[in-house]
């Protein structure tokens, strides 16, 4: 009988908000072959998408190996190597007498997986000191920002089967009501009970106490989920507040919907024209940014200032770059954001600052 080949399997998931966008990323090394494997889900968790990433890293492998297969969820690492999962599964797939296991879909096409292969799972403390660790971390949170992610199956059709979301917009009567009032508020159903959000807090509708930050994580989650479907919506704080979590956490097309719902019902407000400029911009599309806030461009608004002024510098027209800058500094001069584009201009042109 011939010696197992020897394989070592890189992997990482990540999950933006959890539950949220989600991705994973997988490098195989084999002698002097190396693949890189990635991918996401629109609607996931963190610990789904680092199971996930050690279902792909061993399908991708064609014959029986003797594989290490190092992560940094010690979740994942123990559930294995302690025989969790496997008592999970002997025990009809219950962690005790009354709580059901999550994620039994994937635990599952695991166990039969790592019965084809011999599997050595090692937990990675520090990605810096495993650079194919770095790597998997690297894209499997790119893999968050794709467009049009695929549905996870598993978990979405599980929270269905659970009745666990259930969400709409309340809308205020036309009358009998003053123009505070005339807001529309946002309800959340999770699992039977109904929460309320009043400004940017949430409240339980009965006691109208706050839940628990645990629970206020979900809600914020759905509430994003909320605003998207819900095209009539018309909460100006609401979509600004999304449209800026979005453009923080590199979800830039997300983040230009959100700004651009703000702009559909206010068409000046500066601060939505400020990050659909910034993130147009960061999208790649310097000159789109550019155009689509011409109208604005004489506002003494620093934010929008200097996102035209990166965009400038993207498209290489430094000196036009250096003078709306200095709009910037002329208004402060502390604005690390403007200091860091006079240096850009000035490594690229230092004739201009001569």
């Amino acid at each position: 009988m011939s010696e197992l080949k020897e394989v070592t399997i890189y992997t990482d998931g990540c999950c933006i908000m959890n539950p949220g966008p989600g991705g994973y990323g997988v490098m195989l090394c084999y002698n002097n072959h190396e693949k890189q494997l990635s991918g996401g889900f629109r609607l996931t968790t963190s610990n789904r998408m680092e199971i996930m990433a050690a279902i792909v890293g061993l399908k991708a492998l064609k014959f029986s190996c003797s594989v290490k297969l190092y992560c940094d969820s010690k979740y994942l690492v123990y559930a294995i190597m302690e025989g969790w999962v496997q008592r999970w599964k002997s025990n009809n797939w219950l962690w005790n007498e009354k709580e059901k296991a999550t994620d039994v879909d994937l635990w599952d096409n695991l166990l039969n997986l790592c019965s084809q292969h011999t599997v050595d799972f090692i937990w990675v403390k520090d990605h810096a000191k495993y650079p194919y660790s770095e790597r998997c971390d690297t894209i499997s949170k790119e893999a968050t920002n794709q467009k049009d992610l695929p549905i996870d199956e598993g978990y979405e059709q599980h929270k269905e089967q659970q009745n666990y979301i259930v969400h709409h917009i309340i809308n205020p009567p036309k009358n009998g009501i003053n123009k505070d009032q005339s807001i529309q508020q946002i309800q959340i159903e999770i699992e039977g009970k109904y929460y309320i959000l009043v400004g940017n807090t949430w409240y339980d509708k009965v006691n109208f106490l706050k839940p628990p930050e645990s629970l206020i994580h979900k809600l914020n989650t759905l509430l994003v989920t909320t605003l998207e479907r819900e095209d009539n919506v018309q909460n100006i704080d609401l979509l600004l507040k999304c449209a800026r979590e979005a453009r923080d956490s590199a979800q830039y097309e997300q983040s230009i919907k959100f700004a651009r719902r703000v702009i559909s019902i206010s068409p000046d407000h500066i601060g939505a024209i400020a990050i659909l400029c910034s993130c147009l911009r960061a999208s790649g599309y310097a000159q789109q940014a550019l155009d689509e806030t011409e109208a604005f461009s004489r506002k003494n608004y620093p934010p929008l200032i200097t996102s035209r002024a990166a965009a400038l510098c993207d498209l290489e027209r430094w000196e036009e770059a250096k003078k709306v800058i200095s709009r910037v500094l002329a208004m402060s001069k502390d604005n690390d954001k403007a200091f860091s584009i006079v240096h850009r201009i000035k490594s690229a042109r230092p004739d201009l600052y001569k």
